[in-house]
Formats: structure tokens, sequence, C-alpha cells
């Protein structure tokens, strides 16, 4: 079962899309952060290591970072000559086991590369510390000045490493989900067709926030990825129905993958 999983993880060394995804999260944050430096610099103040926090308050950078979930994982069920004799050597069941490890394995690197690169960005400004510091506490309450949209609500109702942490999961959490879609979408189908799906879902989320849709984000689990979204005043969503219906959704897509995978004929591909 770990055998596939870290299988999948050594072929990214020879993966484009894998180079292409981390590099994109990269130039985002980059960009996003431009502004917060200039006003760092301008008033001589420190960066605590906490924008990943903010990293999915924007829908359009949101929407661009889970486009990266989608290059990652667009290739499910991830089988070619390799994963072959791995399923040979370990029966279906914990084959298609180590494939859904790896895709919640790939959301782990995926989002901790980007609370890294949110960290990096920040250099020579960045200054270790377990408190908001007074450039986030300023920023959150006058967003304008950091040209990003940053919710004061993280600062207001919670430590920067709950924060942080709460955040991490939630991301964590949607893009397992995410790639989960991928995978049962590609069983018996083309490749295309799980991440035009995935990319329905994302542009979906996009387009609530555009047409302020609000009563529809509780069917958008890309919407769940922000502290915001459940400390906001007006149309607040529950972390208890946003961690009720990730659950229940990935045990239905797990089922769902196992069940099909039974029966379904897994065709060698080439990478793409």
């Amino acid at each position: 079962m770990f055998r596939s999983m870290w299988c999948n993880i050594r072929k990214w060394r020879n993966n484009y899309r894998v180079y292409i995804a981390f590099l994109a999260v990269a130039v985002f944050t980059y960009i996003r952060s431009d502004s917060i430096k200039n006003y760092a610099a301008l008033k001589g103040l420190s960066v605590t290591p906490f924008f990943f926090t903010f990293q999915m308050d924007d829908s359009i950078t949101r929407m661009l970072f889970y486009f990266g979930i989608i290059l990652l994982l667009c290739n499910a069920p991830f089988i070619d000559e390799h994963q072959l004799f791995t399923l040979s050597r370990l029966g279906r069941k914990k084959w298609f086991c180590g494939q859904i490890l790896y895709i919640l394995l790939a959301n782990v690197i995926y989002f901790a590369w980007m609370f890294f690169v949110s960290i990096i960005v920040f250099i020579p400004w960045v200054a270790p510390s377990a408190k908001w510091g007074d450039i986030w506490i300023n920023l959150s309450h006058n967003p304008a000045l950091a040209g990003v949209v940053l919710h004061e609500e993280a600062v207001i109702y919670f430590s920067p490493i709950i924060a942080c942490l709460i955040t991490f999961l939630l991301n964590v959490s949607a893009g397992f989900i995410v790639g989960l879609i991928i995978f049962a979408a590609n069983l018996g189908n083309n490749r295309i067709f799980g991440a035009s799906i995935a990319a329905a879902m994302i542009v979906f989320s996009n387009l609530i926030d555009v047409f302020w849709l609000y009563k529809l984000q509780y069917m958008s689990v890309i919407h769940w990825t922000n502290i915001f979204i459940f400390m906001r005043k007006s149309n607040p969503i529950s972390i208890i129905y946003i961690v009720t219906v990730e659950i229940l959704v990935i045990i239905i897509l797990i089922t769902y993958i196992l069940k099909k995978g039974k029966k379904c004929t897994l065709n060698v591909l080439e990478m793409i």
C-alpha cells in the first residue's frame, strides 16, 4: 500500500506538471506579497511568518492555487508500467488504498510548500514570532494597504499558529476531496473527464463570489478553505457543517473508488 504511494512521489522528479504547479505557487505568492513588503519597508516593520493564513482569502488566488491540485492529480488513477507491477504484487484493494493515500500526501506536500513559500518571499523582512505582529494587525484592519484581501477575523479570534493550522487542515481536506473526485471520475473514463469536473468546481467557487451567490457556498468545498468563511458576521458557514460534510464526502468517494476499483479496467497510459 505505502509502496504504491511512494512510487508516485518518486516519479515527481520527472514530471513537468509538478514543477509547474509548485513554481506557480511561488510566483503567485511572490506577486501577492509585493505591496506587503513595500508597507513593511516603509514603516520599518518586520513580517511574522503567518501570511499563509490569508492565502485563500481572495477568490481569484484561491482558484489559481487549486488549479495546481488539478495539475498534480489529473493523471489519476496513476497507472503506468511501474504501478502495474506494484498492482500485481499488492492486489487491487491495497493498491487503490495506496493511490488514495498518495492523493492525501500530495495535498499535504503542496500546502506545506505554500506555507514555506509564504515565509521565504518576505526575506529579509521576515522575523520569527509566535504573535501576529503589528504588520498583520494593521493590514487586516486596513487591507487596502496590503494590496490583497486580508480578513481581520483570523487576527481577532485566533492565535497565529492556530490560524495557520486551521487554514492548512481546511485546504488539505478540500484538496483531498478534489483529488478523490478526479480519481473517481477518471475510473473507466478518459483522464480529461476528472480534470474537467474539478476545474468546473473551482470556477464555480469563483463565480459564487463574482455574482454574490452566497447561499451556494454551502455546496462549494473550495469555499471552505479560509477562517473567514465560518467567522464572518453575515452568512457564516458552521465549522461543524464543514467538517461533517467533508467527512461524509470523503467516505462516499473512497467507498465508490474501492468498489469501482474491483471491476474497472486499468489501462496503462503514457504520462502527460
